[in-house]
């Protein structure tokens, strides 16, 4: 369902980039009679029948076509932009569910494991631990996204920080992770930008933790934390500085629910990015629980 959402909103935004709001119907059916589109909704109006009886549209119509760019320069033109500048220029599609997607190759506990890892326990559900036990499915995971059409896919490391490791007891293993998640992201997306020269771009994934910062887990020790704001910061500056590292393009702080877990994170962005004398394009999505408007941790 995730693909198939998300060819349908390719179409509609190659549609709408082709025709944006205010041009004219016939100019707008000339050009694409001139691109050999004849199934353009636009046809199956009856006033497109004599197009002569409109100047504007046969004026239109007697312009030469504009030649072709050239594919190479094209190329170059559009890495120069940032994924700022593009956006700015046109709708960027983001890729989809990732659980999902990892769920329906019904792995078992062997997918999980490496020789290196502790037999005593079990890891089959840490997805993250994929990037590097079976690259080749967190890579076809990427290559099906971009071939539905999207222009950022996200890395799979939405628990590898050293906190939500932890409880594995993989937390000297979260550079690997990340490093590794980001350059099978950067693989794949540089292979499709050089089909096309159409720019791809990495979200290095970036998640809310197992842990808060504003509220106790412990209901009768409501000044209780499990967490502090520093070790928060920490952890993300090392996931995020991996990140870079493996070729993320940008950072995407996803699935909020406290923001103060939030804001330890953005802080990581602005100081990794301080070490590395860059500034980091950021994105972030929040959740919201109910009606009322607010994250999880009430604000």
């Amino acid at each position: 369902q995730d693909l198939s959402a998300l060819i349908a909103a390719r179409e509609l935004i190659s549609f709408s980039d082709s025709h944006p709001a205010g041009v004219n119907d016939d100019l707008s059916a000339c050009t694409e009679l001139k691109r050999g589109n004849r199934h353009w909704p636009g046809f199956n109006q009856p006033r497109l029948g004599a197009p002569t009886s409109n100047p504007r549209f046969a004026e239109a119509c007697m312009q030469p076509t504009a030649p072709k760019q050239d594919s190479k320069a094209l190329r170059i033109r559009e890495q120069a932009l940032g994924i700022r500048e593009q956006a700015q220029r046109r709708i960027l599609i983001l890729d989809g569910g990732w659980g999902t997607m990892i769920q329906a190759r019904e792995l078992s506990e062997a997918d999980y494991c490496r020789l290196d890892f502790d037999t005593s326990r079990l890891y089959k559900g840490n997805h993250d631990l994929l990037n590097v036990t079976r690259p080749d499915i967190i890579s076809d995971i990427h290559r099906l996204y971009f071939e539905a059409g999207a222009d950022i896919t996200k890395t799979n490391t939405f628990s590898s920080t050293t906190i939500a490791q932890a409880d594995y007891g993989l937390e000297a293993l979260v550079r690997e992770l990340n490093v590794a998640g980001a350059r099978l992201a950067r693989e794949q997306a540089d292979a499709f930008e050089a089909l096309d020269g159409r720019p791809r771009y990495v979200a290095g994934s970036v998640g809310p933790t197992n842990r808060t910062a504003t509220l106790s887990p412990d209901v009768e020790r409501p000044e209780f934390r499990n967490v502090s704001y520093d070790e928060l910061n920490l952890a993300y500056q090392t996931q995020i500085g991996a990140l870079l590292e493996g070729g993320a393009d940008l950072i995407l702080i996803e699935t909020v629910f406290d923001t103060l877990n939030a804001k330890a994170a953005l802080f990581a962005v602005e100081e990794v990015g301080a070490r590395l004398g860059r500034v980091i394009p950021v994105m972030l999505s929040g959740t919201i629980t109910d009606a009322s408007g607010r994250t999880l941790s009430g604000q």
